[in-house]
């Protein structure tokens, strides 16, 4: 019988660093493709240590792994939204060692959303009513699981010679993705691109936002400090 020494890691605080700029930055989005920086104590335990990211378990580098912080990159397949971390540290027991799940940190919770890629205006099919509608087809990283809520935000863009008041907003539930009448034996694998029916929408530019499980994804701003994408043009009215 072996005696495990019982020293508890603790995460006291979640930061991102993006793979492309170094920076850490405390109140930075945290976005697919980025790390996760954990802030915590006796976060390096005697044996392996793994962390749990949205229920997948990464091994990060040795390098990587202090008492007081680990960078540990957010695996592939995480969907948006609420997702929660945890520290594992792994204890060898037997002959010959193996690794056996030990000590675990407490789970917290960061905010993953969504990137918008591409933007397409097409028409389809509803999915609830069956009926023709114009709809916008929105590329997401990370794709769009089955059972997700997905919300299409629109705030309008003013313009020179555009009468005074408060821009035009208007948001649309993203329908289920597939009919009604026939729904799959099994959900559907994620997929990347979610179509979003709209109608009743004054023509001009729009400022596109998305929100999957609530979690927001993330305008760009122009030198000037305003949002300036991802936009699309509304050319004409539509009814429902």
């Amino acid at each position: 019988m072996a005696a495990i020494p019982f020293n508890k890691p603790v995460i006291t605080q979640i930061l991102s660093i993006g793979n492309a700029s170094p920076p850490i930055e405390a109140d930075q989005p945290i976005l697919p493709g980025y790390s996760l920086v954990l802030i915590g104590t006796q976060l390096l335990g005697t044996g392996p240590t793994s962390v749990i990211v949205g229920g997948r378990e990464v091994f990060p580098d040795d390098a990587d792994i202090t008492p007081s912080n680990i960078v540990v990159a957010i695996p592939v397949g995480v969907n948006a939204g609420n997702q929660s971390v945890q520290v594992v540290q792994q204890t060898l027991l037997g002959r010959p060692p193996v690794p056996h799940r030990g000590v675990e940190s407490d789970p917290a919770s960061f905010v993953l959303r969504p990137v918008i890629l591409n933007i397409q205006t097409s028409t389809g099919v509803s999915n609830v009513t069956a009926l023709p509608v114009t709809q916008l087809d929105i590329t997401l990283d990370p794709p769009v699981a089955a059972a997700q809520n997905v919300v299409l935000l629109l705030n309008q863009v003013p313009q020179a010679g555009s009468p005074p008041g408060t821009p035009l907003s208007y948001s649309f539930v993203a329908p289920p993705p597939y009919p009604l009448a026939s729904p799959p034996l099994s959900p559907p694998p994620p997929n990347p691109v979610v179509s979003i029916p709209y109608f009743g929408v004054t023509p001009g530019p729009y400022l596109v936002r998305v929100q999957v499980d609530g979690a927001e994804s993330v305008l760009t701003q122009a030198s000037t400090g305003l949002f300036n994408n991802p936009q699309v043009s509304s050319d004409e009215r539509v009814d429902p």
